[in-house]
């Protein structure tokens, strides 16, 4: 096979490289979650790789940013056999690391927003024993359309260009008309009240447009595989404004092992707010969201299209 700065065309594909010393080597970007995937306990996957492929697997450390795996070896072939290795273990255990992001629909209505921030007030003053890290900030209110593992640089850029390539289609979706919705009535998403975790305000509008679109991305995200291929396309679309996941679990340590135990009881708040209206909002943006908050509030954007 043809050579390319002593690489074969294979290994400069998957972004080999010839060092100085006469060894090949080859970087993986891999996150932290599952990082300890593919050193294995005390160390034992890691080192049987290194035996097996005759190679140097070396890892950041625990403090490090950095989330590069390098491998080094005297035998291309052999490099190219641990990165492949080190790949397949990351698949097999990515359906247990739980989504890195998501595409949302941002309600950015100064009505709405007020309105939450009122009625989170509101709470409070009825419910002195609610925890106020359960209820939603305005900053932060949104539909999700889909949730996404995204786990390397690479996959970011990709998703983020697969939502400017469907921007079209989208726009045929809903007529090429921006969509309004209404945002009221407080639904909880279990089925006893007395326990929820999760209680939203439901969606309502005019016409199929906000469901074709959903189905449109889930579809798309799906194929490309950045979508749990078992995702539902109908999306259940909802504003959640209360959540027991959001109470710090350092106040609760009995219940800090498992985060899921933790509910509340929403039967009032059903009965008082059930036809409680929060106001109009219009569906004019579309983001690829990170799971983590930007200096705004919101979810830090890694891409986004415009539908105004």
């Amino acid at each position: 096979e043809e050579l390319i700065n002593g690489v074969t065309k294979t290994g400069a594909h998957f972004g080999v490289k010839l060092n100085n010393d006469g060894n090949f080597s080859i970087n993986l970007e891999i996150i932290p979650e599952l990082m300890g995937y593919v050193i294995g306990q005390k160390g034992m996957t890691i080192k049987k790789m290194q035996q097996e492929f005759d190679v140097t697997i070396k890892t950041p450390s625990k403090q490090s940013s950095d989330n590069t795996v390098r491998v080094i070896g005297k035998a291309e072939k052999k490099v190219l056999k641990a990165r492949e290795e080190i790949i397949k273990i990351c698949d097999a255990k990515r359906s247990l690391i739980p989504p890195t992001h998501f595409i949302s629909i941002p309600i950015n209505s100064p009505q709405i927003k007020n309105q939450l921030s009122s009625w989170n007030k509101e709470i409070l003053g009825k419910y002195a024993n609610l925890d106020e890290n359960i209820l939603q900030s305005p900053d932060r209110l949104h539909l999700t359309i889909v949730m996404l593992k995204l786990f390397t640089k690479e996959e970011v850029k990709k998703a983020s260009s697969l939502l400017q390539e469907i921007k079209p289609q989208i726009l045929s979706a809903i007529n090429q008309n921006p969509i309004k919705l209404r945002l009221e009535s407080v639904e909880v998403m279990d089925t006893n009240p007395a326990k929820a975790r999760v209680v939203y305000a439901q969606v309502k509008g005019e016409g199929s447009e906000l469901g074709d679109l959903g189905k449109l991305i889930v579809e798309k995200f799906k194929q490309k595989g950045f979508a749990d291929p078992k995702e539902k396309s109908d999306v259940l679309f909802h504003a959640t404004i209360m959540n027991a996941k959001w109470i710090n679990q350092d106040d609760y340590p009995q219940n800090k092992k498992n985060q899921e135990q933790m509910t509340f009881d929403a039967r009032d708040i059903l009965l008082q707010y059930d036809s409680y209206k929060f106001g109009v909002f219009q569906v004019d943006q579309i983001h690829l969201s990170k799971r983590k908050f930007d200096k705004n509030g919101y979810y830090f954007c890694e891409s986004k299209i415009e539908l105004k």
